[in-house]
């Protein structure tokens, strides 16, 4: 499957470049949250010691008005 940058994926490293040489493993860990107030823990039970994190931008989509808002 090709990717197209920035159409399809975004990546993130200290340098802010395009391409970066990384030998590491990935782990995934959903939307990235861990938010005790909503019993939400992306990172439960992973370690990402020594990995690259994949994370999907944004927050999970909700109808719920109460979901994810500054206050809980």
């Amino acid at each position: 499957m090709q990717l197209k940058y920035r159409d399809d994926f975004v990546g993130q490293q200290q340098t802010q470049g395009e391409s970066a040489d990384i030998d590491a493993p990935i782990v995934f860990v959903g939307y990235g949250i861990d938010a005790p107030e909503y019993q939400w823990d992306d990172y439960k039970g992973i370690d990402v010691k020594g990995k690259v994190v994949l994370i999907i931008v944004n927050q999970p989509p909700s109808k719920d008005p109460k979901f994810f808002t500054a206050a809980p």
